[in-house]
């Protein structure tokens, strides 16, 4: 059996997404993906230097991957670094190399782009043991656990109160906001540096004409001011519903009444999801920070059904989640190489696709 490795190609978009729906679980809780755009395209829009690659046997698309490329801190150094992510393999084509092959070409990949030192991470759930396997030929170390939460939003959730006032950052921001982020991320592994240039490329990727925090952008920073115009806190957040939806194919039958009670899921059973990341905060005083996510799981609900963040439950972010209330959810650990293991005290600031 021949597997070719190569880009995926538009033509193929179709055959893709299929691929996505038949591979997603088939037991009594089971979710499936659905594609709006072409990952290229919305890796564009998102702000992602991402690569997505098809795996092809006798001309049929069986299976499927994702890298995604940035600079990233690292035991103290900021370094090129490779993050491997979305391997899919269909059900029938499984235990026959694909994964195998699909993971080799993206570490080759990953060396090419990077150089041959690159560092390279993948994100697995704990005890999953598919993605464990699929890691082995590469990994040296990994990471503490870290936690990634899906909140759900609410259309009747309160304006909350404070005095603070939160607003889309202007570019005259973004210097304080960028240097913010350093303060707050110090040391923490995985933290991707902005520096205002950055940022003003990230908020400035919304269509051409579009006001920061419009329905039509893809992302927008905001930021809270105290009373006197003092910034306090600021977030990112990126409209991954417009590229991505998640449909529930198949809920246990407690499940279906328990929702009827907590509403934990939509009525259509469509996951829209907004994604939260550039956190910083001031850790001796959160309330500004816990206003701001109250304010954003407020207005977010109007188009997102749910908001995803991901933290150390041990690190900078922690006293915020505990503060708002937010559940761990899924476990996670990240697979690293690199010629040094991480140091199991310095916090994480997870890097996830």
């Amino acid at each position: 059996m021949a597997i070719s490795i190569a880009r995926l190609q538009r033509e193929d978009f179709e055959a893709f997404s299929r691929l996505a729906r038949d591979s997603s679980g088939r037991g009594s809780l089971s979710f499936s993906p659905e594609y709006v755009e072409f990952p290229d395209d919305a890796d564009r829009a998102l702000g992602l230097d991402g690569e997505t690659y098809a795996a092809h046997v006798d001309g049929t698309l069986v299976g499927a991957a994702k890298i995604a490329f940035d600079r990233v801190q690292y035991e103290g150094h900021i370094r090129p670094a490779a993050l491997l992510g979305g391997l899919v393999v269909h059900p029938r084509h499984r235990r026959q190399g694909i994964a195998a092959a699909l993971t080799r070409h993206r570490v080759a990949r990953a060396a090419e782009r990077c150089g041959p030192d690159a560092l390279l991470v993948a994100n697995l759930s704990q005890g999953q043991a598919a993605s464990l396997a699929a890691t082995a030929s590469w990994q040296t170390a990994e990471s503490r656990p870290f936690a990634r939460a899906t909140v759900r939003l609410s259309p009747n959730a309160r304006t909350p109160d404070g005095p603070w006032t939160v607003r889309p950052a202007g570019l005259d921001d973004l210097e304080e906001v960028a240097a913010r982020l350093t303060q707050f991320w110090g040391s923490a592994n995985f933290h991707r540096p902005r520096s205002a240039q950055q940022l003003a490329a990230w908020v400035s990727g919304a269509p051409q004409g579009a006001a920061p925090g419009a329905a039509s952008a893809p992302r927008v920073y905001l930021v809270s001011e105290d009373p006197s115009g003092r910034i306090v806190a600021g977030l990112g957040i990126t409209y991954l519903y417009q590229y991505l939806a998640i449909s529930v194919v198949a809920l246990p039958l407690w499940m279906r009444v328990a929702n009827r009670v907590v509403h934990a899921l939509p009525d259509d059973r469509v996951i829209r999801p907004a994604a939260v990341d550039l956190v910083f905060l001031d850790p001796e005083d959160l309330g500004p920070a816990q206003h701001l996510w109250d304010t954003v799981k407020q207005q977010w609900a109007r188009e997102a059904t749910s908001l995803v963040l991901s933290f150390d439950p041990t690190g900078p972010l922690a006293p915020l989640a505990q503060a708002v209330r937010i559940r761990s959810g899924t476990m996670m650990q990240t697979a690293i190489r690199a010629g040094e293991p991480p140091d199991p005290s310095r916090p994480l600031a997870p890097w996830v696709l």
